[in-house]
């Protein structure tokens, strides 16, 4: 004998069905945001405005309190730069403080040389203060290629 009358069984039948697409649908979506969750956007700008007036390096963070860097490669650097940018050289350069860099993390800095100064500093956005990107494989890649023209 069935407790339900014929109706409220296919309400019944209805309601579940459409609570579990919904469920499954609210997984699927949270699994999408858990795969591509913060992908790095570069600054097209920046990394072209460094590459005209300064650097483009890989670098790992030796003390971002001071502003000590060591470049491990050089992605790009503008001609006559009197500032010596090599595989290996240290760098200090003011304003990474602010920036909550890891030392012993490796980053992608877009630098420039402004006019007067003996010091290369992130180059700024137009939304303000320099950024900078985690060097991972794929964002380096980017940056290649955007450096490259392509």
């Amino acid at each position: 004998m069935n407790d339900l009358p014929p109706r409220k069984a296919a309400g019944f039948a209805r309601r579940s069905l459409i609570f579990g697409l919904a469920g499954c649908w609210i997984l699927f979506l949270a699994g999408l945001a858990f795969m591509t969750a913060d992908p790095v956007t570069l600054n097209r700008d920046q990394l072209l405005l460094a590459q005209a007036t300064g650097a483009v390096v890989v670098a790992e963070i030796v003390d971002p309190r001071s502003g000590k860097v060591q470049v491990r490669e050089v992605l790009s650097i503008a001609a006559g730069l009197p500032v010596d940018v090599a595989e290996g050289t240290e760098l200090t350069i003011p304003g990474l403080a602010g920036m909550e860099l890891r030392t012993g993390k490796k980053f992608v800095l877009p630098l420039i040389l402004p006019a007067g100064s003996e010091n290369l500093v992130p180059a700024p956005t137009r939304q303000g203060p320099g950024q900078a990107y985690p060097a991972q494989p794929d964002v380096v890649q980017d940056v290649k290629q955007l450096l490259a023209g392509r």
